[in-house]
């Protein structure tokens, strides 16, 4: 037994500067690998990293993960995953335009249908072509049908009236005016008189139109009247017995001319009086009948529009929240975010706590349970890892708290245990110890009994009762600074000791990011095994973890997925498995151990520690 002055120091926080001074020794303590120096600790690339000591290697897997393009099965796995909120925006969309429907008030809308025509004009006639509407004739029309001097006359009649719709059928020179009101006939009659108002005022035009080009044609007439006039006059003026003069013949000519010329408009003067007279710019072709549906509300449409437009927003807000969201819920997340760390294991849902609230242990209680089975297929991977005879003692942390490093520490010992193995666990959480609790063995000898000289390695090792080959090293009395004893010489020296004892030693610890107490306790483990709770672990926490034992020079061993859905296990599940014949052999073999573990724990448990609970 060490009775050390400094042992007592390094518990206590303080002492000689030489104990002190190996907490940051470089080197080998006792044959096991010291904390080197190792770069900073905001590195923001991961990098895969091997540390090799007494001829093993352990690979730790430190690269940035992959951003890997989602699949069509990654999109039906999110709305799966976030389908509340695609109900939600669904129904809230759907609910908001039924709502906005049965708000509006009724109304009927009556529609009326005008053709506009083509008008001669002077030069049509003059041309002997017959008259077209332009290319915009059309569409300055629909203008002037919406006008504010045709809704005036609507107004002499009815007072006042709402706006008219007007819109031009495809490809013709049709105009449709709408008209909407509360009364199904008021909107016909609106609708007419808006049709019928156009009409005249496009007539107007049309005549005032005519009458301008009839008047240009009648001084035309007039003109040449007076030209006529005065070219005979300028004949008879000339002398007797020259009709064959050249001044003559030239008259001759010229009169001839003009009294054609006077002809041909006078003929377009008629023509275009007769044209006036029934001149028509515009018909009504359709009038408006009483609407017998209204137009609106259109709950249908707006119901069916509010189902799409909910649909779109909520497939939007499911991929959204989800990428805002980097909880960690499924295990091609988990080697996304750590692509080189092996998954050691993929650990079911399952209770905790018996029907008294308190926490058991599933490989002991319920070994034929899925989750004792999943235990059971962790200690076949972690036995591969143990293969390496230098690899035995191994830190269990995690990210955060509540991830269930505590439980898997003690199902995995008794996994391991039960498979001929001897095993130790230590409780190495000096802030909130767990692991006595859950097994049914006091705390209150331990780790710092051992540094400060009270008892030795062999007196505070005791046995878990009724689990054979298991071995319990408890924490002793509280450290007033955890993270300066877990790093201290006197620690490394105690876990260096139990090696030698020992096949397996799994030491449960606090997480990794809230405190410094398991990155110091690293020192002395050969590898950390990390525990990764679904839908609790986020991907940030899980990086910066790797990111801690890779400046730290620890490698990672594998992660344990705790907490998974049925549906990440795949095939059959463990449930197939427990319906085995070696199962029901399990079953009757651990009934009594189970019954004598319930009664004995219930009977000897410390009371938890107040605040704390299942790490």
């Amino acid at each position: 037994m060490v009775r050390c002055s400094r042992f007592r120091s390094a518990f206590l926080g303080q002492g000689c500067p030489r104990f002190r001074s190996a907490f940051t020794a470089h080197g080998r303590l006792r044959g096991r690998r010291a904390v080197q120096q190792a770069p900073s600790l905001h590195q923001t690339q991961f990098r895969l990293r091997h540390t090799v000591a007494r001829g093993r290697v352990c690979s730790c897997a430190m690269l940035s993960p992959s951003q890997s393009q989602l699949t069509v099965l990654d999109y039906l796995r999110i709305l799966k995953r976030r389908r509340w909120w695609l109900v939600a925006s669904v129904v809230l969309v759907t609910l908001a335009a039924l709502g906005f429907s049965m708000s509006e008030s009724t109304a009927y809308t009556a529609t009326g249908d005008v053709v506009v025509q083509a008008v001669p004009s002077a030069a049509s006639l003059a041309s002997q072509i017959p008259p077209t509407l332009g290319v915009n004739d059309v569409a300055t029309q629909q203008q002037v049908a919406g006008s504010a001097q045709v809704r005036q006359a609507v107004s002499r009649h009815f007072g006042k009236v709402p706006l008219a719709t007007v819109g031009v059928v495809s490809g013709t020179n049709i105009l449709s005016i709408a008209t909407t009101d509360a009364s199904p006939r008021r909107a016909a009659l609106l609708a007419n008189a808006y049709a019928n108002a156009f009409v005249s005022y496009r007539n107007a035009q049309v005549i005032r139109s005519l009458n301008v080009a009839a008047d240009e044609l009648q001084a035309r007439v007039t003109s040449l009247t007076t030209l006529v006039a005065t070219l005979e006059m300028q004949l008879r003026a000339q002398p007797p017995g020259s009709p064959t003069s050249p001044t003559a013949q030239a008259l001759q000519a010229q009169l001839l001319a003009t009294l054609n010329d006077q002809g041909v408009v006078q003929g377009q003067l008629q023509q275009l009086k007769v044209s006036a007279a029934s001149a028509s710019g515009a018909k009504v072709i359709t009038p408006a009948v009483t609407p017998t549906t209204p137009s609106s509300p259109k709950t249908a449409r707006n119901v069916a529009i509010g189902l799409v437009a909910g649909l779109l927003l909520g497939l939007a807000a499911c991929v959204m929240v989800d990428n805002l969201d980097d909880r960690i819920r499924s295990k091609s997340a988990l080697q996304a975010t750590l692509p080189d760390v092996p998954i050691l294991g993929l650990i079911p849902s399952f209770e905790e706590g018996n029907s008294r609230g308190r926490p058991f242990v599933a490989s002991v209680t319920s070994p034929d349970s899925p989750a004792a089975e999943a235990y059971r297929s962790l200690r076949t991977a972690l036995q591969f890892v143990l293969m390496d005879k230098s690899v035995k003692t191994i830190l269990v942390s995690s990210a955060t708290a509540q991830e269930g490093k505590t439980s898997a520490t003690a199902n995995v010992g008794v996994a391991l245990a039960r498979a001929g193995q001897q095993v130790l666990v230590v409780s190495a959480d000096l802030r909130a110890p767990r692991l006595g609790y859950v097994l049914g063995c006091d705390e209150s000898v331990g780790l710092s009994s051992i540094a400060l000289g009270e008892c030795d390695l062999k007196e505070a090792v005791r046995p878990v009762e009724d689990i054979p080959d298991l071995w319990f090293l408890g924490t002793g009395p509280r450290s007033p600074a955890p993270a300066e004893f877990l790093s201290s010489r006197a620690v490394a020296e105690i876990i260096a000791g139990a090696a030698d004892r020992f096949d397996v030693i799994l030491v449960d610890c606090t997480p990794l990011l809230p405190v410094a107490d398991a990155l110091g306790a690293s020192r002395f483990a050969d590898g950390v095994m990390l525990m990764v709770r679904s839908d609790v672990t986020r991907r940030r926490d899980l990086r910066r973890t790797a990111e801690l034992l890779s400046t730290a020079d620890t490698p990672i061993c594998g992660v344990v997925f705790n907490d998974v859905r049925p549906s990440e296990l795949g095939g059959y599940g463990y449930s197939y498995y427990g319906q085995t014949r070696g199962h029901r052999r399990g079953r009757d073999q651990h009934q009594q151990t189970r019954s004598r573990l319930h009664r004995r724990v219930s009977a000897r448990r410390p009371a938890a520690p107040p605040g704390s609970s299942v790490a």
